[in-house]
């Protein structure tokens, strides 16, 4: 099951998204759409703004999903493509595993992203990265 997680949404527009173990769970599917619905809005709301959205995808607390649902998923990045490319800055997707790295890679291979798409296996990595891509507070605020 995914799990959205916005706190970093107003202060850095980062928007984390975190999976679960529970994808046999009857509302599985639902809550994949509540969250493909957030980052559709965060994304709308990125591009209105002119900010660029970092997504954050974590699989270390959980299963690769079904391929049912990794299917939903990519079908629903394809379909957003131009919202994509004027809202998101780039997506790291944080697996800790070689299964989830391999399933990863095998879904990338089948989906041209839209934009940068990091794969990285410790938090630092993530930490390095959205500094790569974003300027220190006091540079924004002038």
């Amino acid at each position: 099951m995914l799990i959205p997680n916005d706190k970093l949404w107003e202060s850095d527009r980062i928007l984390m998204v975190q999976n679960t173990t529970e994808w046999a769970k009857d509302d599985a599917s639902v809550m994949t759409d509540c969250v493909l619905k957030m980052v559709k809005a965060r994304l709308e709301e990125a591009t209105l703004a002119g900010d660029g959205l970092i997504l954050i995808i974590d699989l270390s607390g959980g299963e690769f999903p079904p391929w049912s649902q990794v299917l939903h998923i990519v079908k629903f990045f394809v379909t957003m493509r131009s919202l994509l490319i004027s809202g998101l800055t780039c997506t790291v997707i944080y697996a800790n595993t070689s299964n989830q790295k391999t399933w990863i890679d095998r879904v990338l291979n089948l989906y041209s992203h839209a934009r940068p798409v990091h794969v990285v296996e410790t938090k630092e990595s993530i930490k390095d990265i959205v500094a790569s891509y974003r300027k220190p507070v006091e540079a924004r605020a002038m």
